[in-house]
């Protein structure tokens, strides 16, 4: 089992730091131990806030390879394609709720 600890600073006018890079970097560290390793947990914090609107920037891609298909532009687009009020729920479990019914209807609902 490898032990992966990730610690993101939150981003900052200081640092100049964006989410954008945090999630590129974040698709080279997953391509890279996620097909390497078999047995991976990955711990830490990312300092990323599901009720930060702002959070949500979709990042440029340039990799031809892998463009929206990658995880820092899927990830996104399927966040932003959900619902405000879900994204922006203010604890995990109801986060989790609010996910978990929005999928069964969108899976079920027939009308």
């Amino acid at each position: 089992m490898r032990l992966g600890v990730v610690y993101r600073p939150p981003p900052s006018k200081n640092n100049k730091l964006k989410t954008s890079t945090f999630f590129e970097e974040w698709s080279v560290f997953l391509d890279t131990y996620a097909t390497t390793f078999s047995d991976i947990m990955i711990m830490g914090d990312v300092n990323f806030h599901l009720d930060t609107i702002c959070d949500s920037e979709k990042p440029r891609t340039r990799s031809v390879k892998y463009g929206d298909r990658a995880f820092s532009a899927a990830a996104l687009a399927l966040w932003n394609g959900l619902p405000a009020h879900i994204r922006c729920a203010k604890t995990l479990d109801n986060f989790k709720k609010l996910l978990k019914t929005y999928s069964f209807r969108q899976a079920f609902d027939e009308s």
